[in-house]
């Protein structure tokens, strides 16, 4: 897959992908271009105010225990894959998945109504809340954010499909 992604990625100057799709992330990194994460739910970013999935929320204290718990255990069961893969193109391995996988410190867009979902204050800055991602209707996005899709050459992958050209999702 790497040897399909990362010539892609040469032609484009920013490369935009699912947080799981952590191939891509591998491909641009490579590639030398920019890379922006999309997040569909916000539970994945560490957060003294919000606990871990599944985990109750008992205050700030209990939070970070509970977010550190469970980077431990990502990062023992699922952040060997992306390092095996790192590693064999020439690449760090990762610090931390949530951190440095799963989220894209140029950029780590979420997905999800501000409405339910508010930045939280301990969030790095990298993290936005940007509203539901619809290719017919882009109306959440900020003006500075549809520039930006408009006038750079992208492309967009997420697990399910791969598009070349994806500025045709934010023509006014």
């Amino acid at each position: 897959f790497l040897h399909i992604q990362v010539p892609r990625a040469e032609k484009n100057d920013l490369v935009i992908g699912h947080y799981f799709h952590y191939p891509l992330q591998t491909a641009a990194e490579k590639a030398g271009r920019r890379h922006v994460s999309v997040m569909l739910v916000h539970s994945l970013i560490p957060s003294d105010t919000l606990p871990p999935p599944g985990v109750p929320d008992r205050g700030k204290l209990s939070n970070r225990i509970a977010w550190k718990a469970a980077a431990l255990i990502l990062n023992r069961t699922i952040k060997p894959f992306p390092d095996r893969l790192r590693t064999a193109h020439g690449l760090k391995p990762a610090k931390d998945i949530m951190r440095d996988v799963f989220a894209s410190h140029e950029l780590t867009l979420i997905g999800i109504s501000p409405q339910i979902c508010r930045t939280q204050q301990d969030w790095p800055d990298y993290c936005k809340v940007c509203g539901f991602l619809d290719k017919t209707c882009c109306s959440s996005l900020s003006e500075s954010m549809l520039t930006l899709c408009r006038e750079v050459n992208f492309h967009l992958c997420n697990l399910l499909s791969v598009e070349r050209d994806s500025s045709h999702i934010f023509q006014a």
